[in-house]
């Protein structure tokens, strides 16, 4: 209903490394390589740029995944400035994407520390 409103679509998440033939299994499935196909196809249907963002729960995994474009085209000279020329740059499409996924064994990894902390949390009673 608001894709109207929207200047790209999240076509490609590194997070979402787990392989497509999973997409079936309950919760499981919204994390797999196939969710990232649809939404890329869905932003084709609708006419939108799509862009790739690593989505990182950790430092590591910072810059997996990103849009490069020509940085003379964009105004730095202030916060407004930058945004602007930021979007105009998106809407025109007028960049490219670098798409990686983090790897099965990063994600489980965090997977286990984020569950640890939530425990630990939990035990302080926080």
């Amino acid at each position: 209903d608001i894709v109207q409103d929207c200047d790209a679509v999240e076509g490609h998440n590194s997070q979402l490394c787990l392989p497509s033939y999973m997409f079936k299994l309950p919760i499981i499935g919204q994390y797999t390589k196939n969710f990232n196909e649809k939404s890329k196809e869905f932003a084709i249907k609708n006419n939108k740029p799509y862009i790739a963002t690593s989505d990182a729960h950790r430092i590591k995994d910072i810059g997996l995944s990103y849009i490069e474009f020509n940085p003379e085209s964009i105004n730095t000279s202030d916060r407004d400035s930058f945004i602007e020329t930021l979007k105009q740059v998106i809407r025109k499409n007028n960049f490219k994407t670098e798409e990686n996924y983090i790897s099965l064994i990063g994600l489980l990894s965090w997977g286990f520390q984020f569950k640890i902390g939530l425990i630990e949390m939990e035990r302080k009673g926080l």
